[in-house]
This record gives C-alpha cells, sequence and structure tokens, in this order.
C-alpha cells in the first residue's frame, strides 16, 4: 500500500508492514438475507443448511472459506463456496437486498438492515469468531492531530457495537 493515505481500515491484522496498525473494536459477524430469498430457498435450522444456499462473503476469491461456528457448548465447521466474494461492505448489502444469498457481515452492519426492514437474521443464537477492526496509518501519521481524532472518535462510535 502507498503512503498517500492518512487512515485505512481493516478487517484483520496486516502481517510484515510498515503501517502503524490501531485497534478499533472486535467485530462479531452474522448471517443475513432478505425475505423473498428466504421464502424461495429451502429452510435453515442449522449451520450445515447453509451448503445448499449462495453464499455473499467478505473474502477475496471465490475460493472455498472455512467457517466455524458454535451455539454454547455445540461447534460447527464448515466450508462453503462463495456465490459472491467482496472485500466492501455496499456490494455484499446489495446483493443480499436483491435476495442472491445469504450474507455473512458483521453484526451492527445487519442489525441496522434488520431495523431498517431490508434483512432477517438467520441462525439467531450461533456465532462466528469475532475478528478485529483496526486502522492504519502511515508511521508518521499516527501522531498527526487529526488523525489521533479520527482514531479517537472511531474506537468510541464503535466501541458498543
Amino acid at each position: 500500500m502507498e503512503e498517500g493515505f492518512d487512515i485505512a481500515l481493516r478487517v484483520g491484522s496486516l502481517p510484515d508492514s510498515n503501517l502503524a496498525m490501531h485497534a478499533i473494536t472486535i467485530l462479531t459477524n452474522g448471517l443475513y438475507a432478505s425475505e423473498d430469498y428466504l421464502n424461495r430457498r429451502s429452510a435453515i435450522s442449522e449451520p450445515n443448511d447453509l451448503k445448499e444456499h449462495a453464499i455473499l462473503a467478505f473474502a477475496r476469491s471465490l475460493d472455498p472459506i472455512a467457517i466455524e461456528m458454535s451455539k454454547g457448548h455445540i461447534h460447527q465447521s464448515l466450508t462453503l463456496t462463495p456465490r459472491l466474494a467482496v472485500n466492501e461492505a455496499e456490494p455484499l448489502l446489495a446483493a443480499a437486498r436483491s435476495s442472491l444469498g445469504i450474507a455473512f457481515i458483521p453484526s451492527f452492519i445487519g442489525e441496522e438492515e434488520i431495523a431498517a426492514g431490508r434483512l432477517l437474521e438467520l441462525l439467531p443464537g450461533w456465532q462466528t469468531p469475532s475478528v478485529e477492526l483496526i486502522a492504519l496509518t502511515p508511521s508518521f501519521k499516527g501522531e498527526v492531530p487529526a488523525v489521533k481524532e479520527y482514531l479517537a472518535v472511531a474506537k468510541e462510535a464503535l466501541a458498543h457495537r
């Protein structure tokens, strides 16, 4: 990544980087789909049912992804092949809203979609591993007042999500 930026947000750490990493929050993920999609497809009552559905994922490729899910003392490991893989929330949400499949998205985004009546939560009570949201800055920019203020505001705004 070139250093022609002030701040970049990333899910997960960045190995072998000369960029400064600032922890923002821990994100939980959930499964969300439109009512129309769910009405046209087979029921989902457990994680293994996801294998029969179109998966929309934050991923770099359409290669199969390993998913760990747990509910209390029950753990299930799945390998799912995404129908769509993107690295931004908006295209993923647009696909889910358009009834193209089931989206794995951060829970705070899913909660907004539920409140707006656009998506429904699937498999409530089942959890996927949490991931860390970090901010990347060129090492010298972490001390710039505007950057420090943005990092503080982002941490505060996302602290309870």
